[in-house]
């Protein structure tokens, strides 16, 4: 009897002072792969591309769930290897330097060192023999020669 009477007693206890729940801990973060985070990546600029504006760009950074520091991070290592490639990147580059353009944020300021990077090393690794002055600097002197 007096254990179904402290029962009772327990029960409206409980009713009135409900115990609280230790809060729930954040998701983890997703393990994404160096090929998504290049999808998410061509995306932007494929956007910044079509003209998209400063708030547009960081609407989808922010909708892309990837915290800037992951961002930047991915990015350097993307930069690296773009920039040792034997393949110019020209229109990567110049996409780039646009994204820098838009200043929305660190990964802006990353992308637009990294396109000015690409862009200048075009000009670095041009070989003189591909310089369409060069020839022209052997039609012109002949002409000179001609008239002295």
């Amino acid at each position: 009897m007096i254990q179904k009477i402290w029962q009772t007693i327990l029960n409206l206890w409980r009713k009135i002072f409900p115990q609280r729940k230790p809060p729930a801990p954040p998701p983890p973060t997703p393990i994404r792969s160096f090929g998504e985070y290049e999808q998410k990546f061509m995306e932007l600029l494929e956007g910044v591309e079509q003209g998209w504006s400063r708030g547009t760009i960081q609407g989808f950074l922010v909708a892309s769930k990837i915290k800037d520091a992951e961002w930047e991070n991915w990015l350097q290592e993307f930069g690296e290897r773009l920039l040792v490639s034997p393949e110019t990147n020209l229109e990567l580059g110049r996409r780039m330097v646009r994204l820098g353009a838009a200043n929305c944020g660190i990964i802006s300021e990353v992308a637009g060192n990294i396109g000015r990077q690409l862009l200048a090393g075009e000009s670095l690794n041009r070989n003189p023999a591909d310089d369409s002055s060069v020839g022209n600097e052997n039609i012109v002197t002949p002409l000179l020669a001609r008239e002295r």
